[in-house]
């Protein structure tokens, strides 16, 4: 299977939108309301949904002060 990227570039403040994407109260706030958020390399983020069997698995390969890469373990 070929490697999906994805890069955005937002105009925000660069701690808002980490805050968005690497704690479990910024993504409740805008993708489900049901995640469990890992916090460091290696760790997991769990994104649940209704209707989906089981939660979306994404490690985390790398963290920075401005740079967040997660792997997806299963899910689209």
């Amino acid at each position: 299977m070929a490697d999906i990227a994805m890069q955005l570039t937002i105009e925000a403040e660069a701690d808002t939108v980490r805050a968005a994407l690497a704690t479990e109260t910024g993504v409740r706030g805008w993708f489900t309301t049901d995640a469990a958020i890992g916090e460091g390399v290696g760790a997991e983020h769990a994104l649940s949904f209704p209707g989906v069997p089981e939660p979306w698995r994404l490690r985390i390969t790398e963290s920075g002060d401005r740079r967040l890469v997660l792997a997806g373990e299963n899910g689209p």
